[in-house]
């Protein structure tokens, strides 16, 4: 099957708060793999990296990610990063939230409720 990609008008896409905290995790991780790593582990995380991926804004290759041109001008649209290139406030909020987010689940999954968690 051949599947055609097409582009994303950057200033068109409306993205998940779970979507901008990758962008802006992607952003604030000091190489690739850490990135990587810091985007995977829960379904909603791969699911949400995966539709990054399919609106080419990031790059997934074995255990790294990066950012497109597209993804960093969406960063730049949604006031992740500033001019430099460096994390807004808002920035790291959003990779705050999504290591709480992912630290919650982890807990869930490990704890004795873990159980419950899968029913």
């Amino acid at each position: 099957m051949n599947l055609i990609n097409e582009l994303v008008n950057p200033n068109s896409v409306t993205l998940t708060s779970t979507q901008l905290g990758i962008l802006a995790t992607i952003e604030d991780a000091p190489t690739a793999e850490v990135a990587h790593e810091r985007i995977s582990g829960t379904l909603n995380l791969i699911i949400a990296r995966n539709m990054l991926v399919d609106l080419n804004l990031i790059t997934l290759s074995e255990n790294k990610v990066a950012l497109t041109d597209a993804g960093k001008t969406v960063s730049k649209s949604y006031n992740i990063v500033d001019e430099t290139g460096g994390l807004t406030d808002r920035g790291q909020e959003l990779v705050d939230q999504l290591t709480q987010d992912r630290d919650e689940y982890e807990t869930v999954t490990e704890s004795p409720f873990k159980l419950i968690y899968k029913l």
